[in-house]
């Protein structure tokens, strides 16, 4: 009996993190004039419905409800942030582009899960 309890116990144990295991984000962003439309899926990102080779060289950074992504597109840095990935707002998420001379242009963004 105790034996069964363990095996029980230890099952549990190991099935957990299957079950509590979330979906990818999945979410569309554009600036307000939706010259840049953003796409993310989990760690694929994609830049007005292509990927450029550039893009596979990013970098994610998790900070509680927050992400940022930063990848690179023909030489110029963008950095996407979104203070909340479960609550968007236009005030608080942005895409940031800094160009190799360093000039930046930060732009809000309208995101909704897709």
């Amino acid at each position: 009996m105790k034996k069964m309890k363990n095996l029980v116990l230890l099952f549990t144990l190991l099935s957990t993190p299957v079950l509590a295991a979330k979906s990818p984000l999945k979410v569309k962003c554009s600036t307000p004039r939706s010259n840049v439309v953003i796409k993310i899926n989990g760690d694929k990102l994609s830049l007005d419905g292509r990927f450029p080779a550039e893009t596979v060289a990013q970098r994610t950074k998790l900070n509680g409800p927050a992400i940022t992504k930063i990848f690179f597109v023909g030489g110029e840095k963008h950095t996407i942030h979104l203070n909340n990935k479960n609550s968007f707002s236009e005030l608080e998420d942005f895409v940031n582009i800094r160009s190799r001379k360093g000039h930046e242009m930060t732009f809000p963004l309208n995101c909704k899960k897709y």
